[in-house]
């Protein structure tokens, strides 16, 4: 087996999301829930801007989570960072869920993934760390998934940077404790899941249903479906 370890993303990959669809709507939460802190837009153009931060990486001794709020307090210094972490997380614990119309489990993904622990293979969670713990269980719980599924989740309070910084994947080795030529990464976005290439990781390209269309991107070692992937590393 020449892999140890199989990196999935998660929105289009693991569970039928579209990004396109479901970002609108989740800004429009955020704003509606923050209403009451300005009344001219001022905080969604910060929170934009602590997005932002936690995307274009830089400060390797914090994590997206402090990241996040530390540059969104920049521009909100009448409030305590303690208040505005319990908004947030009465954001997701009351708000998020609505969300969910937004997602559908995909046909086959609980088989693949028990598939490839059954086989040996550790499975890690490597979505875009730009949202807390709890609103990626959240998602997986949509698609009809558990945190059970995978070895490692990763989230805004364990990583340091986002994709397709190439920061991100040499962490998640790190945490992994593997090598690069023992890990392939499965996603459907050629920018962000394929940017792992970069550091010597096999990519594997889903193109079913939910790939992201970009005009320039790097090419994948491997393409194709859900069975295909299986076909790959369980030789069905």
């Amino acid at each position: 087996m020449k892999y140890e370890a199989v990196f999935f993303d998660l929105d289009g990959t693991l569970i039928g999301l579209d990004m396109n669809e479901f970002l609108p709507d989740y800004l429009a939460g955020v704003q509606r829930w923050t209403r009451h802190l300005s009344e001219d837009g001022h905080f969604m153009r910060s929170f934009d801007a602590a997005v932002q931060a936690m995307l274009a990486g830089g400060r390797p001794h914090m994590t997206n989570e402090e990241v996040f709020f530390s540059r969104l307090m920049i521009d909100l210094p009448h409030l305590e960072r303690r208040e505005m972490q319990e908004l947030f997380s009465a954001f997701y614990d009351e708000f998020f869920p609505t969300l969910r119309r937004h997602c559908t489990p995909v046909t086959g993904v609980r088989r693949t993934l028990r598939r490839l622990r059954s086989a040996g293979y550790r499975n890690i969670l490597a979505t875009n760390p730009l949202f807390p713990r709890e609103a990626v269980v959240q998602r997986l719980c949509w698609g009809d998934l558990y945190p059970v599924h995978f070895e490692h989740i990763s989230t805004y309070e364990n990583s340091r940077y986002c994709k397709p910084h190439p920061g991100y994947y040499r962490d998640l080795l790190g945490v992994a404790e593997v090598s690069p030529d023992a890990v392939l990464m499965v996603g459907n976005d050629p920018v962000e899941d394929l940017a792992a290439g970069e550091l010597g990781i096999d990519t594997f390209l889903l193109e079913e249903g939910y790939l992201v269309e970009r005009e320039e991107a790097p090419e994948p070692t491997f393409r194709g479906s859900l069975q295909g992937l299986e076909r790959l590393l369980l030789n069905r």
